[in-house]
């Protein structure tokens, strides 16, 4: 336990220490990316599941830390915002299409770890969607987000029966460590200008006994999301389906 705790301790002050290179060289778009990636991390740290890695008064300090972080970045941001008329083309989508996926936790002995790459999803009309991405979260099976939900880049190209992402998902649990019944959700998202919102048109999920490395193709359910998995109703007759390549390592 105390060597797991050790691990992610370190993990954490690297990641801070690039961080915080990023900050001084006054590499906004990179410091900014790292803070959020790490208050991200630390915030889920604090949740119940890690109540044998950390006391409540360690979590405390995490909370604090994270939130320092969240302060840090938002007035990068803010410096940012205000020097937009400047910043090349190629940071601003950046800024705006880079998803919040995490970087691959590191290794625990024994212990096994999934990576999911999410590759397309079939859809009809698939070009029509604007700025379309996939949330993806784990959840028990009373619905209890397990860790931070992670969002994808844009789709990379569009067709009109399909649209391509090939992005990594890194699962920030160990399979040994997620509770029984546990399962991973996919939910497709897309902006919607006339609302200026974004909209979940679907979704699938990835439950325990489907956890076997290379392809599966999981069926789309349409909206909303059912995480209590008791209703689920397919989004047509048609077939169409979600497309992963599942990695486990040691």
């Amino acid at each position: 336990m105390e060597s797991e705790k050790d691990t992610l301790v370190v993990a954490w002050i690297n990641a801070f220490k690039r961080a915080a290179d990023f900050d001084a060289w006054g590499q906004r778009i990179e410091a900014i990316d790292v803070y959020e990636r790490l208050s991200r991390q630390l915030h889920s740290s604090c949740g119940n599941e890690d109540v044998l890695l950390f006391n409540e008064s360690q979590k405390k300090i995490l909370e604090k830390i994270a939130l320092c972080l969240d302060s840090r970045k938002r007035a990068l941001q803010l410096s940012t915002s205000r020097h937009l008329e400047g910043l090349p083309l190629t940071d601003l989508r950046r800024l705006e299409n880079k998803g919040t996926l995490l970087p691959r936790p590191l290794p625990i002995a024994g212990k096994t770890l999934l990576t999911v790459k999410i590759e397309k999803i079939d859809l009809k009309e698939a070009s029509q969607y604007l700025d379309p991405f996939i949330t993806v979260s784990v959840r028990d099976a009373n619905e209890k987000l397990l860790s931070a939900s992670q969002d994808t880049p844009v789709a990379s190209r569009k067709t009109e029966s399909e649209l391509i992402f090939n992005k990594m998902v890194h699962i920030q649990k160990t399979i040994e460590s997620l509770p029984p019944g546990f399962a991973i959700f996919f939910e497709f998202k897309h902006y919607k200008p006339k609302k200026e919102s974004i909209s979940t048109k679907c979704w699938a999920l990835m439950e325990q006994d489907e956890l076997k490395e290379g392809h599966l193709a999981l069926e789309i359910y349409r909206k909303p999301t059912d995480y209590s998995r008791k209703a689920l109703k397919l989004l047509s007759v048609k077939p169409y389906y979600l497309h992963l390549q599942l990695s486990l390592f040691r």
